[in-house]
């Protein structure tokens, strides 16, 4: 039987995945791009994500009871569907071995952890998602929910308090003209784009309404306004200044109120692991039952050689930091871009064409 979870867990887990690894790059790559229209950039990628949580709602409805991997041969064909479906899933390999990277990324540069603690920290991360993996969707859903607030009250408490040293002369509003803002704009939407994951989850999700497209979007929403909080290292740093620090969300914590008090500031900055470990394993869940549903095996048999291949790969985005940014905003974007955006508005039209009436094929985990 297909183990579903409840329409707040699905909009909990799309909440981790939009914000759990947004303050790592992504404040820097807009900042680098916007300048001081930042705000304006966080505003155009809302609106962009809120339209595109509308385009996956109306693809999945035609097929509500299978993930997009599955009918995405339905509707191409082979080879072509095929490849759409491996770049899901590559998509959600980079997921979960990237906020395991993260992991170690943060730990290195809030704790000062020597590279040779690095590799036993991963393996640890990893052994706990095949543990978090085997427990099923349900129990890693439930503990988004639980993080939802947490996340909530973090980022809100952290903003709040440094109202006081923000310079508001740094922002911006349309100084140079469009383009700035738009490309920023492009940077975020690629960070909303990983909201796709709705389409694997959406066929797991039960008491599905009318008014779950409107809950998904409010969430996309509440995302928005807390990438605007992240932001506010423009006023105090200057576009600048934020553009060039490594990880400027960090400093952003420590000049907060969580940073007058050292052992709270480690705590809030082990919270933020935790929730780039959360949501790693989302995504090792996902990856694993997709692959189990295309090639009719338990999912179960694909725990162990995903916790490998996460292993690897957040190995490989970590051993160069330098290297992996530069990765991330000249090449990962446009794979969000085409997992987020391209392929299911390929899938939709192919199905418009075809008028297909709403197809239920059989799953399993």
């Amino acid at each position: 039987m297909k183990e579903t979870i409840s329409v707040r867990q699905l909009n909990a887990v799309a909440f981790i995945f939009l914000v759990a690894d947004f303050a790592i790059f992504e404040p820097r790559a807009v900042a680098s791009e916007a300048g001081g229209d930042v705000l304006v950039s966080v505003a155009l990628a809302t609106l962009a994500g809120i339209l595109l949580t509308g385009i996956w709602f109306t693809l999945a409805r035609r097929f509500p009871d299978a993930g997009v991997v599955r009918y995405s041969s339905v509707l191409l064909g082979t080879p072509l569907g095929q490849v759409a479906g491996t770049v899901f899933l590559f998509a959600l390999l980079i997921s979960a071995g990237r906020s395991t990277a993260k992991v170690g990324t943060i730990g290195q540069a809030a704790f000062g952890w020597e590279t040779v603690v690095i590799v036993p920290v991963f393996l640890l991360v990893v052994v706990a998602l095949f543990l978090l993996a085997r427990r099923g969707l349900r129990t890693t859903a439930s503990l988004c929910e639980y993080a939802v607030p947490v996340v909530i009250v973090l980022v809100a408490v952290a903003g709040l308090t440094v109202l006081a040293k923000a310079n508001w002369a740094n922002y911006t509003f349309l100084a140079a003209g469009w383009s700035p803002a738009v490309r920023g704009a492009l940077s975020l939407t690629g960070r909303f784009s990983v909201a796709w994951v709705v389409l694997l989850l959406l066929p797991r999700t039960r008491d599905l309404q009318n008014t779950t497209v409107l809950s998904t979007m409010g969430t996309v929403l509440l995302v928005g306004l807390l990438m605007a909080v992240g932001t506010l290292s423009v006023a105090l740093y200057g576009a600048g200044t934020m553009a060039a620090s490594f990880i400027p969300s960090l400093q952003l914590i420590t000049d907060s109120f969580w940073g007058r008090y050292p052992a709270v500031l480690n705590g809030v900055v082990v919270l933020w692991m935790l929730g780039l470990a959360l949501k790693a394993g989302a995504a090792y869940w996902l990856l694993s039952t997709t692959l189990a549903e295309t090639s009719s095996v338990p999912a179960a048999r694909f725990f162990a050689p995903v916790g490998v291949a996460t292993f690897v790969m957040a190995l490989v985005l970590w051993n160069d930091p330098a290297q992996t940014y530069v990765y991330l905003r000249q090449g990962h974007r446009y794979l969000l871009y085409l997992v987020g955006i391209g392929i299911p508005l390929l899938l939709l039209l192919v199905a418009w064409l075809r008028e297909r009436r709403p197809v239920r094929t059989a799953t399993q985990t």
